[in-house]
């Protein structure tokens, strides 16, 4: 059991599972504690306030405790005794066998000379709900589930995490257990409890789901500091699943993408660049995403970068009401609306999508055609993954359906070929990309130093500023979506682990943009991008 726990096995399904259902605002209920390892996941994810635990084995509460301590958790509610929903006496009895585990309310055929019967409180569990209502239920009590479940109030729940024991009850009590669980309107989960006996119930009336998966897959290159708003914002829009690379990071990128990994809301990975010697970084780990299950699982796939922002217009602004409102769609390209450093030079670890509003001309008269970003549906037929539009192998097969962020057909001529670009003239209606490759000055001149991902020879000077410090008008529509990504923002980092990476990224950022104005060349380069700008500058960022 040891290595089990140490190779992260341990209740490896409810960990799992937790971590893509828990919510900061949740409170958890656990009966069957075992060691504190769950309770230790849901605690760094809602908060210690907000977890009780119960666990039956007395020889275990103090193991418990200990497992929060080293995990520097504090504050969670651990109970000793045996939940029940009529207790008749002050104590029951609890059978106490060799490995932890096995200890449970029943007596077994194969018990041995070590199992010993002692006395545990009794604890009235729908008195406990009334007290801490929980959202979530996870329950793994060796059996003692099909006794509880048709008196247990869950009233409040909006998920129970159970694992079943056909073994102990058979499958008539695996029956009995599903429909005490419907009759308090939840539901055998399918999409999440992913098979075995580790399974999740939830509310019908829960706050709907996207309807599809949409999976992004990114490349990075040092940009810890942001990340989490780039991550937080696109959960609200609806992104699934996030399939990241890293390259050659020293930023704290990659510590704080594993432990977004940890905690299931990324996937993340090394750039398999790196184990082939290839300098092209995104083409490279492009070729590598359709291997992975984030990518066969989705619905639709997108690459796109950190720097760049799903804008949606219609609906609730989510991408399922951009696919509801183009049901027939199988490719949508989204076209970019390039934002500069309207005026910021300083780096603040504040909103991108707050502090940049002034941008390139929305709908110029005459415009060379400007980047995209493409949304690539399941049913699309076979085509190769490019950063920018998929490159068909037959690209006059009849079933490409490609619009563009207008809901407007792509002409055929863009289909054929590898064209990057779209006219940007009433491209923007339905959904737009923000782009903000610029932000500010500092942070324009530590990515002049690194390059991008795109490849190691990528180089990022003058030029490149002047073509995309948009300065033309104030463009704020993607500040509706402000409350909810501050909201989920603060969900992430309600993880200590999450906040103090993000912190330290923040300061290695300006620690690392002070340095560069050490430099005789940076500060070459400064002078000619503020004198660029204020040459060009039409409109600034009131902020």
């Amino acid at each position: 059991m040891a290595d089990v726990i140490r190779k992260g096995r341990y209740e490896a399904s409810e960990i799992k599972l937790l971590r893509k259902l828990l919510r900061a605002d949740d409170r958890v209920l656990e009966l069957g504690a075992g060691v504190g390892v769950v309770s230790t996941v849901a605690a760094n994810i809602v908060g210690p306030g907000n977890v009780t635990t119960i666990e039956a084995n007395p020889d275990l509460i103090q193991v418990i405790k200990e497992t929060h301590k080293l995990n520097g958790v504090e504050n969670v509610e651990v109970l000793h005794g045996v939940g029940t929903c009529a207790p008749t006496s002050a104590t029951i009895d609890f059978w106490m066998r060799e490995h932890f585990w096995a200890s449970s309310l029943a007596p077994l055929k194969n018990d041995t000379d070590t199992t010993r019967r002692i006395q545990v409180p009794q604890i009235d569990l729908n008195n406990l709900a009334k007290r801490c209502a929980p959202t979530v239920l996870v329950m793994d009590i060796e059996g003692g589930e099909i006794d509880l479940l048709s008196e247990l109030d869950l009233s409040t729940c909006r998920h129970v995490v159970i694992e079943l024991h056909p073994r102990v009850y058979g499958l008539e009590g695996v029956d009995r257990c599903i429909q005490a669980l419907s009759a308090q309107n939840l539901v055998y989960d399918a999409k999440r409890s992913r098979g075995g006996t580790v399974v999740v119930f939830s509310k019908v009336s829960a706050p709907a789901e996207p309807k599809q998966r949409v999976t992004a897959v990114t490349c990075m290159k040092d940009e810890a500091p942001f990340i989490l708003e780039w991550l937080a914002f696109h959960q609200v829009v609806g992104i699934t699943d996030f399939l990241i690379f890293t390259n050659d990071c020293t930023d704290g990128t990659i510590e704080l993408l594993d432990r977004l990994d940890e905690l299931g809301h990324v996937r993340h990975l090394p750039n398999y660049s790196n184990l082939v010697g290839s300098p092209r970084h995104q083409l490279r780990a492009l070729d590598y995403a359709p291997l992975h299950k984030e990518f066969r699982d989705a619905d639709w796939v997108i690459s796109m970068d950190v720097d760049e922002f799903i804008n949606i217009h219609i609906g609730d602004r989510t991408l399922d009401a951009l696919f509801e409102a183009n049901q027939e769609a199988n490719v949508i390209s989204l076209t970019h609306l390039d934002f500069g450093c309207s005026g910021v030079q300083r780096f603040e670890d504040a909103l991108i999508t707050e502090q940049f509003t002034a941008c390139v001309e929305k709908s110029p008269k005459k415009s060379k055609r400007r980047g995209i970003k493409t949304l690539i549906h399941k049913s699309v037929p076979a085509y190769d993954m490019s950063n920018h539009r998929p490159k068909f192998k037959d690209p006059h097969d009849a079933t490409i359906n490609w619009i563009d962020g207008s809901g407007e057909a792509i002409h055929k001529n863009y289909i054929v070929g590898e064209h990057k670009g779209l006219p940007p003239q009433g491209a923007y209606a339905q959904v737009q990309l923000n782009h903000y490759p610029i932000r500010s000055t500092d942070t324009y001149l530590a990515k002049s130093t690194k390059g991008n991902v795109v490849a190691k020879d990528s180089y990022v000077g003058l030029e490149y500023f002047e073509k995309r410090n948009g300065s033309f008008e104030i463009e704020e529509t993607i500040q509706v979506f402000l409350p909810k990504v501050k909201k989920q923002l603060a969900a992430l980092k309600q993880d200590a682990i999450v906040n103090e990476l993000h912190e330290k990224a923040v300061k290695t950022h300006k620690d690392t943009t002070r340095k560069l104005l050490d430099r005789p060349d940076m500060n070459e380069l400064l002078t000619k991008l503020l004198a660029s700008h204020r040459a060009s500058k039409r409109y600034e960022s009131a902020n």
